[in-house]
């Protein structure tokens, strides 16, 4: 073993304890599951996987299963030996891998697009599979689809992926750290500085200073922006690191950047990025949803002083994303008011008329006689979303023009069939 892995094998064994300790209640994520414990393996076992699969570990992760074991590791934890090729016989770890970090959209898309081929056979389907996760090892979960792989060979060799399922526009992710054992020991100096590590491994490390200096020394918007979004992980920032935020955000002529920018300051102190969020309403479409979801993460206990803003906002967007955000936002605070969302409720565009139907359930509520003529008109549509949506979120008039829409829907087996939803329906029709 080289001296530098045992070296590190030696610090990441004390730092477990550590962070075991930090977090003596299982509170962070999979922590539960692994309560930082690593078990044993048989080495012979993981060499004759090795040997009848035909491929080899990256040293360093070798020597951490062989020196440590499994278990204990970020999300769900390192995963038992028996599981590398995650049960699946369309990996092929000899294979080279042919992924690598930043893949362009354009090449991940063509190279999944004989798995989304609904017309593909399967031993074409297999083939695609194979290509594509060849080169790889499992080596845990972090949940749902989402899972982590390290490469076997090439010029990545040893770096970890964080894979999901075969999507369109979203290439895997390689995570910064170039080694496993690099990976792993961040897991726990993040857990000992008492960062918050969801989603562990796709911001940068490194502490405040040194993200401030990735961002002031980065070449393009996309490093810097990712600087940015690194800072997230810490609870708070500190005084100095808001007043460099502040002064990035009057200069920089990067809206990703400064509305990133916008959202830490107020994640530390909602009063010193208070004219920001301000200024946010009084921009676009992606301005608005930006200083919304501002509002709502971080003014929870101070919403009432941006709700004049908040409805002028609301008066102009056409996003459905800041249409949902100020719903929250006006019926958390009572504010609500059907006015505020009649253009969106008799809109042509039926995702729009649902987002609006959940948006303004309270004003419904509040408001009936107004909310039943705005009924009349968006349920005209006939749409199941829309009517779905309904249903779940406003009251069920019980008014003649609603009559024909309400047989129109019970005659449908998703209506009709539900003894919950027929039920309202039939009362509703009874007391017209």
């Amino acid at each position: 073993m080289k001296p530098d892995i045992n070296q590190q094998l030696q610090r990441i064994k004390e730092k477990l304890k550590k962070a075991g300790k930090c977090d003596s209640k299982y509170e962070i994520f999979g922590a539960s599951e692994h309560h930082y414990k690593l078990n044993k393996i048989n080495k012979e076992e993981l060499d004759r996987i090795l040997a009848d699969n035909d491929f080899k570990l990256p040293e360093d992760f070798y020597q951490f299963l062989v020196s440590l074991g499994t278990g204990a590791g970020p999300y769900y934890g390192i995963s038992k030996i028996s599981k590398l090729l995650n049960g699946n016989d369309n990996m092929n770890p000899s294979k080279d891998c042919i992924l690598y970090p930043k893949m362009s959209i354009e090449e991940w898309n063509n190279l999944i697009a004989p798995i989304l081929d609904d017309n593909i056979s399967d031993e074409e389907y297999d083939k695609a599979h194979e290509r594509i996760m060849g080169g790889l090892a499992y080596i845990g979960t972090q949940g749902c689809e989402y899972d982590m792989y390290i490469v076997l060979n090439g010029s990545h060799c040893g770096r970890v992926i964080y894979t999901d399922s075969f999507y369109e526009n979203q290439p895997f992710f390689f995570v910064y750290e170039t080694t496993f054992l690099d990976w792993y020991e961040r897991w726990l100096d993040e857990i000992i500085a008492g960062y918050d590590i969801s989603w562990f491994g796709t911001k940068m490390s490194g502490d405040e200073t040194a993200l401030i200096n990735f961002y002031t020394t980065a070449k393009d918007d996309e490093t810097r922006l990712a600087a940015l979004n690194s800072m997230f992980k810490f609870k708070k920032c500190s005084s100095g690191t808001i007043l460099f935020l502040k002064a990035c955000a009057d200069v920089t002529e990067d809206k990703s950047c400064f509305t990133t920018m916008v959202s830490l300051i107020c994640k530390t102190s909602p009063i010193e990025g208070a004219d920001y969020v301000l200024r946010l309403l009084a921009g676009d479409d992606n301005d608005i949803l930006s200083a919304l979801t501002t509002l709502w993460h971080y003014f929870k206990d101070n919403l009432n002083p941006y709700i004049p803003f908040v409805k002028e906002a609301l008066a102009k967007t056409e996003s459905a994303k800041a249409l949902t955000y100020a719903g929250y936002i006006l019926n958390a605070t009572n504010s609500a008011s059907l006015n505020n969302f009649e253009r969106f409720l008799l809109s042509n565009d039926v995702g729009m008329v649902k987002d609006a139907i959940y948006a303004s359930c309270s004003a419904a509520h509040a408001n009936q006689r107004q909310a039943v003529d705005l009924a009349v008109k968006f349920l005209q549509h006939l749409d199941d979303n829309v009517f779905h949506a309904f249903i779940m979120f406003w009251p069920i008039f019980s008014d003649s023009r609603l009559l024909h829409i309400y047989e129109h829907f019970l005659s449908l087996p998703q209506f009709g069939e539900n003894l919950n939803f027929s039920g309202r329906i039939k009362e509703s029709i009874q007391q017209m």
